[in-house]
């Protein structure tokens, strides 16, 4: 299937947005809206259950570190695209630090009726699927298209998707940091003492930083997104 132009509309705005079918389709798409073969952070983690406690953290390490190197190294965000959890939370760190990097939502196309797409983002890909989470394994492989090896998964908190969503950056073969002490699904990953935990550890892809240690965090994402490595 030809990827085809679909804009949506976002608080009373027209954004750009394509609408694709299978994994073959993500070159096409990337094209079609304009963006050009860049370092990518996939952004994944919590969403509505994200406690106001990590949100804070999370959003003190999205504003000072990640946005920050997003932004010098001409970088581009993909994330799940709705308002809610670290998508809102990376869409406000971006507006508010007058940021002009391209921030992308991979969103299941069927769900947009039940989804509030966040205002900040710029770009949307739809993609098939019936429930959310669908999105997971193509979100994956379009950070992989736009940024290739020049990539990084960062996981903040998350809850069951996020263990999907980690696993298909790990089949990707790219780097994964992983905010310890931003909650659930990233602490459990961090700490390794349960088996799916362990499994992704074992994969050597998947590195642990401290919410909190804003330099860390910038380093480490910074490394991967500029070719240098860990």
């Amino acid at each position: 299937m030809a990827v085809e132009s679909s804009d949506v509309e976002v608080r009373g705005r027209r954004m750009p947005a394509v609408r694709v079918e299978e994994s073959d389709d993500l070159p096409a798409a990337a094209e079609r809206l304009g963006l050009q073969r860049s370092p990518v952070v996939a952004l994944i983690g919590g969403a509505a259950r994200m406690a106001a406690s990590d949100a804070s953290r999370v959003k003190e390490a999205l504003a000072a570190s990640i946005v920050p190197v997003v932004e010098q190294l001409r970088a581009i965000v993909v994330d799940g695209g709705t308002r809610v959890g670290v998508m809102q939370l990376v869409g406000e760190a971006r507006a508010e630090a007058a940021a002009g990097f391209p921030l992308v939502g991979v969103v299941v196309g069927r769900l947009l009726a039940d989804a509030e797409l966040d205002e900040h983002h710029t770009h949307f890909v739809l993609v098939p699927g019936e429930k959310w989470g669908d999105e997971s394994e193509l979100l994956a492989a379009f950070a992989t298209v736009v940024g290739g090896r020049r990539a990084v998964t960062v996981l903040a908190n998350g809850g069951a998707i996020a263990w999907a969503d980690v696993a298909f950056s790990v089949a990707q073969e790219r780097p994964v940091v992983v905010l310890a002490g931003s909650g659930r699904t990233a602490d459990e990953l961090a700490a390794a003492d349960t088996p799916r935990a362990q499994a992704l550890r074992d994969s050597g892809l998947v590195s642990i930083v401290p919410v909190g240690d804003t330099g860390a965090v910038s380093a480490r994402v910074a490394a991967a997104l500029d070719g240098s490595g860990w």
